[in-house]
């Protein structure tokens, strides 16, 4: 029998692990890989900080992002499986993607009847947008990708519930004073989208960001002249996962965190396009992001 999931020791002993959204693309490839390829996912533990080159560390941070997002619901532990054969995927370069035609390459050259673990590792990954392709080109069952998202959803302990009204904007920390770019996105979003709210509805804004002080101060001078505005700057980010969840209007930048937490709800979304994709539709996990 066939086994996958990701080792993120590997990954973190090779290249060191980022934040949530980062590490998250790394746990959900495997996921992605069993869908397409009818493998059975395994538990490996959640991971969101590295301590050394060759060593992790399960924070109360880590325990909370565990209990929330519920990865190892219903799967074998990773322990479990110690004594089976574990066989890496080819490595690429490190953040390398895979293609789908060398994972069917790789797979055509094991036996279905071995007993066999595979791994991820070297921080490789699929994008969902490059799944979500796959999925829509029909290269892969077309349904796979909603199956993934609902997966995810079903297992989050959380479930979204978005308030009327409420607009959640999240700014990546060094996206303020080094980038006056991405605060003048936000301004003109929301001058978009505050005139065209419901009549009779008010609207509340809650602007979300993590740096220092001067950083902090700079983004309430900058939105000062806004109605109804609330800051929650360098808050605890569970809690900032959550909010964005409850948001009828997501507003993100150039990070992984808001595009996440979109996944697990059917709010309206909102992107800081990069140069790529300016002025374009953007594909797979973006679909439901309008650019703006």
């Amino acid at each position: 029998m066939w086994f996958i999931t990701t080792d993120l020791d590997h990954c973190v002993a090779h290249g060191g692990l980022g934040g949530l959204g980062h590490m998250f693309y790394l746990y959900v490839t495997s996921y992605i890989i069993a869908l397409i390829f009818d493998i059975e996912h395994v538990y490996f533990p959640f991971r969101t900080q590295g301590t050394s080159k060759h060593k992790t560390e399960i924070s109360s941070e880590t325990l909370n992002w565990e209990s929330l997002l519920n990865f190892k619901n219903n799967e074998k532990h990773i322990s479990e499986l110690i004594q089976t054969t574990r066989c890496y995927l080819p490595f690429k370069k490190q953040f390398g993607t895979f293609e789908l035609k060398e994972l069917e390459e790789f797979f055509s050259k094991h036996d279905r009847n071995e007993d066999i673990v595979f791994l991820v590792g070297n921080s490789n990954r699929i994008y969902l947008g490059d799944f979500y392709t796959w999925c829509t080109n029909e290269y892969v069952d077309k349904n796979l990708y909603n199956q993934l998202i609902k997966l995810l959803r079903s297992n989050c302990v959380y479930k979204a519930n978005p308030a009327p009204g409420s607009i959640v904007v999240h700014i990546r920390r060094g996206d303020v004073l080094s980038a006056r770019e991405s605060l003048e996105y936000f301004r003109s979003t929301l001058e978009k989208i505050l005139p065209k709210m419901k009549i009779g509805l008010i609207p509340k804004i809650t602007i979300l960001s993590l740096g220092k002080r001067t950083e902090m101060d700079e983004i309430k001078n900058y939105f000062s002249d806004f109605n109804n505005i609330e800051y929650k700057l360098n808050s605890n980010t569970l809690g900032s996962f959550k909010l964005m969840m409850d948001a009828e209007i997501l507003i993100g930048g150039k990070s992984s965190f808001p595009k996440v937490a979109g996944l697990y709800s059917d709010n309206i979304k909102y992107v800081l396009p990069f140069p790529s994709t300016k002025g374009k539709e953007i594909p797979g996990d973006q679909r439901q992001w309008k650019i703006c």
